[in-house]
């Protein structure tokens, strides 16, 4: 792998994949150009953010950073600038290096083991780390490809799952994090079945943002500038919450554990964490609600939450409201608490259909008696 001696050699290695929303379609018009708008949270910053190009050589990042990689489209403005200014923020010595991988209009068979992109992508990350450097984490944006048919859709989070297993091996990283994004965009019939099996992957070390709310272009497929820009650091803030180990990272947990089962946190489109509401539904068994902690984002629902490896909680019925919490342990407690409450409710009204109960059998037993006297009665006036 060829590198430019006046270049840093990078630290930190992100790997950028999925399809055209990570590629970026940001200022791309309908003419098909790119408007060449560069806000400033994604500007260069050529001694700490590195792109790996498709030479493999490592060069000063700047968007678009997909243009030399997803080559049948053209490119523009991607989350990838976005989330290493807001990752850098407030670090030293940190030189992060992009791996842009994705391609636009691509179903995730086409990223199964053996499939040309999925071997150019392990191919790619692993000249990543010739010269130095680590691979922290693969940030994923892909499914709108597999909203069009049902089996496509059903299929999706057992291919997903298997991806992040043939990524993990291949790359030798057992443990290596993922950021993926659930996606909120396109018209097509099975969208809500593909966001749904995202927020169901239950694989540790993965965490989802939402996309569903950020502004899309009049294509209502891609997101514009704004939207990435924004996108860009809902993935950061969920890569600092749940993987950082430095001064960096935020107070919350990284798992959440209630009824000896444990729910990995996710987070809102306003990029702060959620909180995991309870609920109950005929529709929705035995499933948790995420809903942003910030009472004023208007988030709402914001997926479901369910449990790694399995098992069963009590849920107590409710609807999905913005809540304002201080922790995800205070929610917990509070929902303790109310199950409590209801459970000793139940317990009393049980215990005064016990009592109904007994009164109704020492009724019956003395309307047997009665009868019993009255047919003995009966019987000796015969005689």
């Amino acid at each position: 792998m060829e590198t430019e001696a006046t270049n840093p050699s990078p630290t930190q290695i992100f790997i950028l994949s999925g399809q055209s929303n990570m590629a970026g379609r940001g200022g791309v018009t309908k003419h098909h150009h790119w408007d060449g708008v560069v806000p400033p949270e994604c500007q260069p910053n050529p001694s700490s953010i590195l792109r790996l190009t498709a030479n493999l050589h490592w060069e000063p990042a700047s968007e678009p950073l997909h243009a030399d990689i997803d080559t049948k489209k053209v490119c523009g403005l991607g989350p990838g600038m976005s989330f290493s200014n807001t990752l850098l923020k407030g670090r030293v010595g940190v030189v992060v290096g992009l791996v842009p991988c994705a391609v636009g209009g691509t179903a995730i068979k086409e990223w199964a083991r053996g499939e040309p992109l999925y071997e150019s992508m392990v191919k790619r990350a692993r000249e990543s780390v010739r010269c130095g450097g680590e691979i922290k984490g693969l940030l994923w944006y892909q499914g709108e490809s597999d909203t069009s048919a049902r089996h496509d859709a059903e299929a999706y989070k057992t291919n997903m799952e298997k991806l992040i297993d043939n990524v993990r091996g291949d790359l030798g990283l057992p443990s290596l994090p993922i950021v993926q994004v659930a996606i909120a965009s396109g018209d097509k019939k099975f969208m809500e079945e593909v966001r749904e099996a995202q927020f169901g992957i239950d694989v540790p070390n993965v965490v989802c943002v939402d996309a569903r709310g950020l502004p899309l272009k009049e294509d209502h497929l891609h997101l514009t500038t704004e939207a990435q820009v924004k996108l860009g650091h809902m993935l950061a803030d969920a890569y600092i919450n749940n993987f950082c180990t430095d001064s960096m990272s935020s107070s919350s947990v990284n798992e959440l554990d209630y009824g000896g089962l444990r729910y990995q946190p996710k987070f809102c489109k306003c990029g702060k964490k959620v909180a995991v509401r309870i609920v109950y539904s005929e529709q929705n068994k035995n499933k948790l609600y995420y809903c942003c902690e910030d009472k004023n984002c208007g988030g709402g629902f914001l997926g479901w939450c369910l449990p790694m490896g399995g098992g069963s909680v009590a849920y107590k019925r409710g609807d999905c409201s913005c809540i304002n919490t201080k922790s995800f342990e205070d929610l917990m407690r509070a929902e303790f608490n109310t199950l409590k409450d209801e459970t000793m409710r139940i317990y009393g009204r049980l215990q005064l259909v016990e009592k109904n109960l007994c009164n109704l059998k020492a009724l019956v037993i003395m309307s047997m008696v009665c009868n019993m006297l009255v047919i003995i009665v009966l019987l000796v006036m015969k005689n």
